[in-house]
């Protein structure tokens, strides 16, 4: 059961340090739902149409009828 524990905790501070240190987008799917389709998908845009070229990547996780919301955050003036 403990190494159940540590394998949990090495795998979580692994995916935590991709995200941290990513410099591009991530999308993380836990083992054995690498076929999960998903019904509501965020999308963070910054302005620029590079960061819309995720939409081409993530048709294969995109179920039929789902809903993908794109949120541009921009810096108060």
């Amino acid at each position: 059961m403990r190494i159940d524990w540590i394998g949990r905790w090495l795998l979580g501070s692994v995916a935590e340090s991709v995200l941290r240190g990513a410099h591009c987008p991530v999308l993380l799917v836990r083992p054995g739902q690498a076929s999960a389709s998903f019904r509501n998908i965020l999308v963070p845009v910054d302005g620029y149409p590079s960061s819309l070229k995720v939409l081409d990547k993530i048709h294969s996780y995109v179920a039929p009828q789902a809903r993908i919301t794109l949120l541009r955050a921009t810096e108060a003036q």
